[in-house]
């Protein structure tokens, strides 16, 4: 497929570039057609009893389904698109014999297409979903995981976690309800080739433009098997759980606020409301615990390095429900599980009143929640880019002795030391709960890293440097009669704590109050910022002291950075 693709000897504008491999990969796009006979490539749909289904049932976006995922985003064109097309549209791994010894890589190294990966993640989920909604079809398995400390999760509403159980189980096998969640799951992903930074969003629209065409193949489906019809309201429904599909695992993380979780339950209110006026409390319970379980997959198949591989467990029955069970027990999912007994706390709440759709009480219940979440959100955005990449660190630098000691100082503060520096820095910056109220709208915080680690490794560079390069930390070099060695890389490793806990503070603060209160911010758009932030202006950043000692230099380079 590389020979369709255009290569130049002289270098054509951009536009032209994007506009000849364009009419190139019309070509070549449907890569399904090249490892399959089947009409619809990969995929093939086959009812419960292994039966293959007719071609006249045919499950919407199935044609296009794998097109999406390999579809390549080409933002800007290669200079020789010609030289990266194998890898590009490839669909497993160069054998070793494909690869140059010059080129000093290995076949695992080869990133031959990322959709490759994607598609393997997508089967997992379908797979996990599965599973989970079996192991959920036992109630004792759900009021298992309502446990807290050895009590039980009670809602204002309930007196017996049981009761509430009974309601969120998967009762009577594969029905609407379950039809629905797996084509959540199906479809989770499905907006990463418009767009991977917002693929929920982008998924949801795929879905909710396309209503009238798949909901007739949709309900051609249910029927089939007797089921209930499945209209608009339905897909929609989808599209609303492939929008907050990454809610939970947001939040578990510490990426996003608890206030996020306003507007996602009021929208699953106001549609319990308008399709099941009957139970609507009941019927949004369920709606939650549906995200939830969809969330769960999502995460389960993604940890521990192994999300573009396959992960057999999930897609056997055999040691699939231990293989939940253990993931259940770990502590990893504590938050998880945390998280879903707020949610169906603050939606008991909402629904106290019926119609009541002001959302001034559920977002002061949600900030209750996030007050107390927001150190801990800051305190591991400042870990991860310590902490969790002190090797790497140690290396980049040539381990440096005076980088190494910070490092290795600052692993070894407990807890309190990170929560006392980061409440200091906030109290620093004026009124800690109108910080607080800002703060916890904020979601998608990961994309801050690329930003906030260009400054701690300029920083770390310039110490590697020498001691007088920054005001950051102190030169050991003067006190070496005075004061024990242990003594002053402790205090060196406080001293670099603070001043850039204060950094990353002055940079957030700057962010959140340089709008009025109307235009509070959804998402911390780092990635622009983060390539227009040079050495230069990182040098003006690092002039922060510590908290209490900021400069107006540093407004001013902030400025240059986040103009949008």
């Amino acid at each position: 497929m590389a020979h369709e693709l255009p290569g130049w000897e002289d270098l054509p504008d951009a536009d032209i570039r994007l506009k000849e491999i364009n009419k190139s990969l019309d070509t070549i796009r449907n890569l399904c057609n090249h490892y399959s006979d089947h009409p619809h490539g990969l995929y093939e749909v086959y009812d419960a009893s292994g039966k293959k289904l007719n071609n006249n049932l045919p499950l919407p976006y199935l044609e296009r389904f794998h097109r999406f995922f390999m579809d390549r985003k080409w933002t800007y064109p290669y200079f020789h698109p010609r030289r990266e097309g194998k890898n590009l549209f490839r669909l497993y791994p160069p054998a070793p014999q494909e690869i140059k010894i010059s080129d000093g890589m290995d076949s695992a190294s080869i990133n031959y297409s990322r959709n490759c990966g994607d598609h393997i993640h997508f089967k997992n989920v379908v797979n996990a979903a599965a599973r989970l909604i079996y192991f959920f079809s036992d109630k004792n398995n759900i009021a298992a995981i309502m446990k807290k400390q050895g009590k039980d999760y009670l809602s204002p509403q309930d007196s017996d976690v049981n009761t509430l159980a009974e309601q969120l189980s998967y009762k009577g096998g594969p029905n609407n309800r379950t039809f629905k969640l797996m084509l959540a799951a199906f479809y989770h992903d499905l907006g990463k080739t418009v767009d991977f930074h917002r693929h929920g969003m982008e998924g949801a629209t795929i879905l909710a433009n396309n209503v009238m065409e798949a909901v007739f193949d949709l309900q051609h489906i249910v029927k089939v098997y007797g089921e209930e019809s499945f209209d608009r309201d339905d897909l929609l429904y989808i599209s609303l759980l492939i929008f907050y599909h990454d809610q939970f695992g947001t939040l578990n993380t510490g990426e996003a606020g608890y206030l996020r979780l306003v507007d996602l339950i009021h929208r699953i209110r106001s549609f319990s409301v308008k399709t099941n006026i009957q139970d609507q409390k009941s019927q949004g319970r369920c709606s939650l615990f549906d995200l939830w379980v969809l969330n769960l997959a999502d995460i389960m198949v993604s940890l521990d390095g192994r999300k573009f591989k396959s992960q057999m467990e999930y897609e056997r029955f055999a040691g699939s429900q231990e293989a939940i069970k253990r993931f259940l027990g770990q502590e990893k999912s504590r938050g998880l599980r945390h998280d879903l007994r707020v949610a169906l706390n603050l939606f008991d709440e909402h629904n106290i009143k019926h119609h009541e759709d002001d959302l001034t009480a559920l977002e002061k219940s949600a900030m209750k929640y996030a007050k107390r979440h927001i150190v801990e959100r800051i305190k591991r955005l400042l870990r991860c880019l310590l902490v969790d990449r002190g090797e790497e660190l140690q290396y980049l630098f040539g381990y440096s002795s005076d980088v190494y000691e910070i490092i290795e100082k600052i692993s070894e503060f407990p807890d309190s030391k990170w929560n006392s520096t980061i409440s200091r820095c906030i109290y620093s910056e004026g009124d800690y709960t109108e910080f607080a109220k800002r703060f916890s709208w904020i979601g998608q915080l990961d994309y801050a890293f690329v930003f906030f680690n260009k400054i701690v490794e300029r920083a770390l560079f310039l110490i590697s440097e020498g001691p007088n390069h920054t005001n950051w930390i102190i030169d050991n070099s003067k006190y070496d009669k005075e004061y024990d060695e242990k003594f002053l890389a402790r205090t060196n490793a406080e001293f670099f704590l603070d001043n850039y806990a204060s950094t990353v503070m002055q940079i957030l603060v700057h962010l959140l109050f340089r709008e009025k209160e109307i235009d509070r911010m959804r998402n911390m758009e780092f990635w622009v910022a983060g390539q227009r932030l040079t050495n230069e202006k990182i040098d003006r950043i690092l002039t922060i002291e510590g908290p209490f000692r900021a400069r107006r230099s540093v407004q001013l380079a902030l400025e240059s950075i986040f103009i949008w």
